[in-house]
């Protein structure tokens, strides 16, 4: 993790190494008021910031609007029809349910009774989840990758992501940048730095991973529509990018994790 990386000394703070106006200018960044770093000592940047819609449903058999809360997945419908990614390990199932526990999207009752009434299956294979979705064994999917998701799309797929009106959280995965202690070029890694965090180099890595930068002047029409940032909507951080949370909160929140959904069966 971060925090294991930076503890031990492999990476050194990188705020005094940012230079170019157009990297430095809080607001040409979503977070408007500072630069988006991961951490307080300021060793970690990261440069990308996409919502994580975790719920995804075959079209064929959720109609729009039919699911528009996590409360909705309580309905007698949907009983028997939703496949989970395992949120007992570490993994997409796991980030989801400690960041909603955390931010109060729900609470332990909320899991309790979905465990007690609907049937839930849990997964460890995405791929194998989307490919259920796609198919229709299973009418729901919980905190599948966007990106595998998005394969199924593209190849013609009647899947779509929903967004909630609890909001949702921001992943920064496969977006971070550190520079290295006592690098034999540190000059070279400062110019690079400066280069993947300008408009233009951003453009590049949006362009290469289809997800949105957390600068807030390039064009996204190269993004997939569910890693957007959409206006109004509410964003909340993610559990694993909590430097303090990981630290001290993650091994409760696992161990809670498995007590409540120890009766489910997995596939």
């Amino acid at each position: 993790s971060v925090l294991d990386v930076k503890q031990s000394g492999v990476t050194e703070p990188m705020d005094n190494k940012l230079i170019l106006p157009e990297v430095t200018n809080t607001k040409l960044w979503y977070t408007l008021d500072s630069l988006p770093w991961l951490d307080d000592a300021k060793h970690f940047l990261h440069f990308l910031a996409y919502p994580n819609r975790d719920i995804a449903t075959n079209t064929d058999l959720v109609k729009p609007g039919e699911i528009q809360s996590w409360q909705d997945l309580l309905k007698p419908q949907f009983k028997g029809k939703i496949i989970w990614s395992d949120p007992t390990v570490s993994g997409s199932g796991f980030n989801g349910f400690a960041t909603y526990l955390l931010h109060k999207v729900s609470d332990e009752n909320y899991y309790r009774k979905l465990v007690a009434t609907q049937d839930i299956v849990l997964s460890r294979d995405l791929r194998q989840m989307s490919e259920w979705l796609a198919r229709g064994k299973y009418a729901v999917a919980v905190s599948v990758s966007g990106g595998i998701l998005s394969q199924f799309i593209d190849a013609g797929a009647n899947i779509a992501h929903v967004q909630v009106k609890e909001g949702t959280y921001l992943s920064y995965d496969g977006g971070n940048v550190g520079i290295a202690a006592k690098a034999p070029h540190p000059n070279a890694a400062k110019v690079f730095v400066n280069w993947l965090l300008s408009r233009a180099g951003q453009d590049f890595a949006q362009k290469a991973t289809k997800y949105m930068s957390a600068r807030n002047d390039i064009p996204t029409e190269d993004v997939n529509p569910e890693n957007k940032r959409i206006p109004g909507e509410r964003y909340f951080v993610g559990c694993n990018s909590m430097e303090k949370w990981v630290a001290e909160e993650q091994d409760k929140s696992l161990a809670l994790a498995k007590k409540i959904f120890a009766p489910v069966s997995s596939r």
